[in-house]
């Protein structure tokens, strides 16, 4: 099922798996939010998918793609969150489609992930996390990681000890997306 508009089916303490997809890189962040308390990162990394012999084929995607939908499958059975959120794939027509199929696909594989599972999920644009981390919907890259790492700094958004991972653009852009989900209106 799909939670549109941050509906009631949300409670006000919930485990959030967001993923900042593409198909080489996706990066995923595990977030308890907790009404009053502070968010913590349970979890974080990234899904990664080299191509097969230097080839970028429509078979190499595909493959690359069940490779996306098996890692994020077996990460939504091992944390079983109440919420799966995706970045909003870019939409339109012509070469700006052919530029961005691999947020496409990627994301279609984890829908079908989270479908598997039975559970809800939803989109969140990445200028809704812009703006809600910088107060810029056309922020650059490394205004977010800079508004991310400052929430983490300042104790506002606290990382799990026995979970260490490295911040990465792709991992700061899921956090984007998880935080924005937690301050919903």
């Amino acid at each position: 099922r799909l939670v549109s508009d941050w509906s009631s089916d949300v409670c006000s303490s919930d485990l959030v798996i967001a993923f900042d997809q593409a198909i080489a890189n996706t990066g995923w962040v595990v977030i308890l939010h907790q009404e009053g308390i502070v968010s913590e990162i349970i979890a974080a990394g990234t899904i990664k998918t080299a191509t097969r012999d230097n080839r970028t084929s429509w078979d190499d995607t595909l493959e690359r793609s069940q490779r996306v939908l098996g890692e994020s499958l077996d990460l939504l059975w091992k944390h079983f969150p109440d919420l799966v959120l995706t970045e909003m794939p870019p939409i339109g027509t012509g070469p700006f489609v052919r530029g961005s199929y691999s947020s496409i696909v990627a994301a279609t594989a984890i829908w079908a992930a989270a479908h598997q599972a039975k559970l809800p999920i939803a989109l969140v644009s990445a200028q809704k996390a812009k703006k809600f981390l910088t107060g810029k919907a056309n922020a650059k890259k490394p205004e977010v990681r800079k508004a991310v790492q400052s929430m983490i700094d300042s104790g506002q958004l606290f990382i799990n000890p026995e979970e260490p991972f490295r911040l990465n653009e792709h991992i700061v852009d899921a956090i984007a997306l998880a935080l924005t989900h937690r301050d919903k209106p």
